[in-house]
């Protein structure tokens, strides 16, 4: 395939070509354990717990909702701190922190596990 020519007219466009493939490449470098390994079924394992409920003692359910608080809890404590080495203000870490904990809480937790209790 040939070179397109570049043109003062085409150096706009190539520069913003380059500076969202240098994007894509920072993206890709950055995993997050929390949403792209095995440990994001941490979150769900409440659902093991009361999907079993009525065969399992009641320790093996509380078992499962601690091990899925305690990966909300260590995503948001870790959203929260890649914010704060961002250079985010302590106002912005508390929002980040915030709206992930709820969100991992809701999605995660709570709406899962009322429905499968129910």
């Amino acid at each position: 395939m040939a070179e397109p020519e570049t043109t003062e007219a085409n150096q706009p466009r190539i520069e913003k070509l380059k500076e969202q493939a240098h994007q894509m490449q920072t993206d890709q470098k950055e995993l997050d354990i929390y949403r792209h390994t095995f440990i994001r079924y941490m979150g769900y394992s409440n659902e093991v717990g009361e999907a079993f409920r009525p065969l399992v003692p009641r320790s093996f359910v509380a078992a499962s909702y601690g091990m899925a608080i305690g990966y909300v809890c260590t995503d948001t404590f870790d959203k929260a701190l890649r914010h704060q080495m961002a250079g985010g203000s302590d106002r912005e870490v508390l929002l980040m922190g915030a709206d992930v904990f709820t969100w991992q809480m809701l999605a995660s937790v709570i709406i899962p596990g009322l429905t499968i209790n129910r």
